[in-house]
């Protein structure tokens, strides 16, 4: 369009100035020219006026200048057409024409005259008559002559006033098209930078989005959609990777106690530190999510590997510097070699994933700070769980899993009040231990029908047997924190409730205190919308998360479960009371109730008693049974005496 607007303002200059040099042309120079000539006619008209004037009248005399004559004649008439044609177009006289037709005829008289004297077309007997004819045509040609020299001279000056108005008219048609030009190449300016504004926002957008798409914006490291793509690139060129899950121990405390900045502060630098290991083994990393990272390194033997994982542990040990503070660091580390596919049939990178991953979860097992490469060992382990987990989904829709129920009991009434929902599935007679059960759950993404079962089948048991039997007992489950996340989860709660009859207020649900909450905000808000149902919200295993003054400040809770690691010693160890005591006081202080866990001895219930426990549960009270066993149990049987025989037992 530029090149457009600049050919075409070209074009009208040439224009222009082709039209104001033709005007000049018959303005000033044709003019001129044609006075210069035509006085120089009348010159020679005289001239020749004069010769025959003074020369003899006799027909040779006449003959003698008849060539002067002829020529003179000839050259004027000329002079006369080209007077008529030069200003005929642009004079705006009619006057002109006339009398340059007039000096035509007579110019053409005078020639016929002379072709007549020339040929002996005249009688020559009388030359005096003949002398005074061709002097009297001269002489009306001399005046028909001066008369188109008058006409000329004034036709001039209308012919200028006529140009002057046409090169007036001309040049503010030029300037107005300069002007429309300015405005329009101004407009088009505009334009054309705001749809360069707008390509390079556009770019700049599509850029932040691709590197959105494929890089994480806290640490800069590769995400989760971009490891996959280059892990299984590296797997298709038959490259033999080697993935390392690296995770931070605890890493929610540092939100907790330092602020969110702070664990910002934290993933930056170990990714880092993790991005340079990584360059050194020609591997890159990733940060997949949270406080998860992963590094991807070529094969390498199991000293190599171990080596490694050691100076992770190390690197990311070192303390990190935040506004004058250092934040000690810890991390667990899963190792996953591509030897260990070797055999397999599925050779991918979600078999390898999972391996690391499973890797990674025994070395968090062990405590934190560890490292596990996956062996034979760790092979047998995942074999097992990897059955377990194939087996999981077909066992709780046939009811494999079983409901059992672990007693509550109140100090100040002497009764037994509630139960805790627990699961139980039993392979070939042997109890899958329920935290490895809720890991499997979890982590093979069967924790929502698992959750899901276990409150439907708890809401219907302890409804039906309060129904039947005119009771009162109030039932907590715990529900896990992927879970809790989900706001879907009360709609369930809500139908179960609805369709079983049974009062929220005797159902609880209990929350590991222990497991990070990935999503807290939609955490906080289920467990609102929980409490506005009358439900009842627990904090389970309070005071092992290392964010228990977290729990208390930002969800709201009716209950909180201290974990039994704080009830051991009670009986034997009065710092064990005295530590004890002030970890009751915190929740009853906020108008919390508190159930003490893992009471499995007089003496420990007398101690917590006496610190002012009213709400305990443990091996004193009952071992978890199948569920009906205990409803009838506490049902038809006095509470004291029940307690009383357990007493005995435990003796």
């Amino acid at each position: 369009m530029v090149i457009c607007l600049c050919l075409l303002s070209l074009t009208v200059g040439i224009v222009f100035h082709r039209s104001v040099y033709s005007i000049y042309v018959q303005g000033i120079e044709l003019p001129e020219l044609l006075r210069e000539n035509g006085y120089r006619g009348v010159s020679e008209l005289d001239r020749l006026l004069i010769s025959l004037t003074t020369a003899e009248r006799s027909q040779a005399s006449i003959r003698g200048e008849l060539k002067d004559v002829r020529e003179t004649s000839e050259r004027l008439r000329s002079l006369v057409e080209e007077t008529q044609s030069g200003l005929g177009r642009d004079s705006p006289t009619e006057a002109k024409d006339v009398a340059a037709s007039a000096a035509l005829a007579r110019f053409d008289a005078l020639l016929d005259l002379v072709s007549k004297l020339e040929t002996g077309g005249l009688d020559p007997a009388d030359p005096a008559s003949l002398y005074r004819l061709f002097l009297t045509e001269l002489r009306a040609t001399r005046s028909a002559y001066l008369s188109l020299l008058d006409e000329v001279a004034f036709a001039e000056d209308s012919l200028r006033q006529h140009l002057t108005t046409r090169m007036t008219f001309l040049a503010w048609c030029f300037w107005v098209f300069l002007t429309f030009s300015a405005f329009a190449g101004a407009a088009f300016l505009r334009l054309l930078r705001d749809e360069v504004t707008q390509r390079i926002a556009r770019e700049r957008a599509e850029c932040g989005a691709n590197y959105l798409a494929y890089y994480d914006t806290t640490t800069g490291l590769a995400n989760r959609f971009q490891f996959e793509d280059r892990l299984g690139a590296w797997i298709t060129s038959a490259r033999e990777p080697t993935l390392i899950l690296v995770d931070i121990d605890r890493f929610y405390r540092f939100n907790d106690c330092f602020g969110r900045v702070s664990g910002d502060v934290v993933l930056k630098e170990l990714a880092f530190r993790l991005r340079k290991l990584a360059d050194q083994c020609d591997g890159f990393a990733a940060r997949l999510a949270g406080d998860n990272f992963a590094l991807v390194i070529g094969e390498k033997d199991h000293k190599c590997l171990h080596e490694l994982s050691r100076d992770i542990t190390d690197s990311c040990q070192s303390p990190v510097a935040r506004a004058g503070q250092n934040l000690m660091v810890s991390v667990s580390v899963g190792v996953a070699p591509f030897a260990a596919l070797v055999g397999e049939a599925n050779v991918s990178q979600e078999r390898l994933v999972s391996m690391a991953t499973f890797a990674l979860d025994s070395a968090k097992a062990k405590g934190g700070g560890e490292i596990e490469i996956f062996d034979l060992e760790i092979s047998k382990r995942f074999l097992d769980r990897r059955a377990i987990a194939a087996r999981l989904p077909r066992a709780i829709e046939n009811g494999e899993v079983q409901m059992f129920f672990q007693p509550q009991f109140d100090l100040e009434r002497n009764c037994i009040y509630g139960f805790e929902a627990l699961a139980r599935w039993f392979i070939d007679e042997t109890s899958v231990p329920i935290l490895e059960l809720t890991r499997i759950a979890e982590a093979e993404g069967h924790i929502g029908d698992f959750d899901r079962f276990m409150l439907a089948e708890a809401i219907r048991t302890i409804s039906n047997w309060n129904r039947s039997h005119r009771t009162r007992y109030s039932v907590s489950v715990n529900v896990s924190a992927l879970n809790v996340s989900d706001l879907q989860i009360v709609d369930f709660i809500a139908s179960c409730l609805d369709a079983n009859a049974l009062p929220a207020s005797l159902l609880t649900i209990e929350v590991t205190e222990s497991i990070e909450l990935d999503h807290v905000g939609k955490a906080i808000e289920t467990l609102q919308k929980l409490r506005s149902l009358g439900c009842r919200v627990s904090v389970d295993d309070f005071g092992t998360g290392y964010s228990s003054l977290g729990y208390l400040r930002g969800i709201e809770i009716d209950e909180v479960k201290i974990d039994r690691a704080f009830v051991a010693d009670i009986d034997k160890s009065a710092s064990a009371r005295s530590f004890l005591q002030s970890v009751l006081q915190l929740p009853d202080s906020m108008g919390h109730s508190v159930v003490l866990e893992g009471i499995e001895t007089a003496p420990q219930r007398d101690a917590a008693q006496a610190l002012g426990a009213r709400r305990i549960q443990g091996f004193l009270i009952g071992r978890p049974r199948p569920a009906l066993e205990w409803l009838a149990q506490t049902t038809y049987r006095g509470r004291t005496e029940l307690v009383a025989g357990n007493e005995r037992k435990s003796a």
